[in-house]
């Protein structure tokens, strides 16, 4: 009886090969089904939080929260960023920075754009990309730049700001261009619906 069991154990050679040739063949579909799955969530889920679906490689978008930083007139704050939607890690170069609380950040530079009505283009009103990696202030008290990869799913945000302080810019249409490795990245566009009350004081836009 034994014997018998042992005898019934045994696989032949051609069998095993044909359950190994079936297994490598249905490794690759299983994967490639599992990427269209992870990338079809991802989609829909940037289509319901930003409105747009997005290219697979890098993309910047643009997020508004309620928010005080002490300019009477401004609840918004505006955050440009960059996500790496692709499935490749790229180099891109970034401000690695202390704040004067002593807390690491980092951000990426970018633009400021504003449309032009009569010529439909997009016109920059105010360039963060030579100097945002410097010390100033009660802000940064150390700052360096510096290339690092950007692997799939990861974020670089050029950090909040109050948009709608920037001069008188209520009622106009912006959008940031976020600027990795001298190439810009833009985001949708956005009104701009409050302006700072009282006299024109030269507030703080970012803290």
């Amino acid at each position: 009886m034994f014997a018998s069991v042992i005898g019934n154990g045994n696989v032949h050679p051609s069998v095993y090969n044909n359950n190994m040739s079936k297994s490598l063949r249905v490794a690759p579909l299983l994967l490639a089904a599992i990427l269209v799955c992870v990338i079809g969530v991802v989609e829909i889920r940037h289509r319901v939080i930003f409105g747009h679906f997005t290219p697979l490689t890098l993309h910047a978008d643009v997020s508004v929260a309620n928010g005080d930083i002490g300019i009477p007139g401004i609840t918004k704050l505006y955050d440009a960023h960059i996500t790496n939607f692709g499935i490749f890690p790229r180099r891109i170069e970034r401000c690695e920075f202390l704040t004067d609380a002593f807390a690491p950040g980092v951000s990426i530079g970018y633009r400021l754009q504003q449309l032009d009505i009569a010529s439909r283009r997009w016109q920059t009103v105010m360039d963060a990309t030579s100097e945002y990696c410097r010390p100033y202030p009660l802000g940064i008290v150390r700052a360096r730049l510096t290339s690092k990869l950007l692997w799939p799913g990861q974020t670089l945000s050029t950090g909040e700001e109050a948009t709608g302080a920037r001069g008188n810019l209520k009622g106009q249409t912006m959008r940031f261009a976020v600027v990795a490795n001298d190439r810009e990245f833009p985001t949708s566009s956005f009104v701009i619906d409050e302006q700072i009350e009282g006299s024109n004081v030269n507030y703080r836009v970012r803290h």
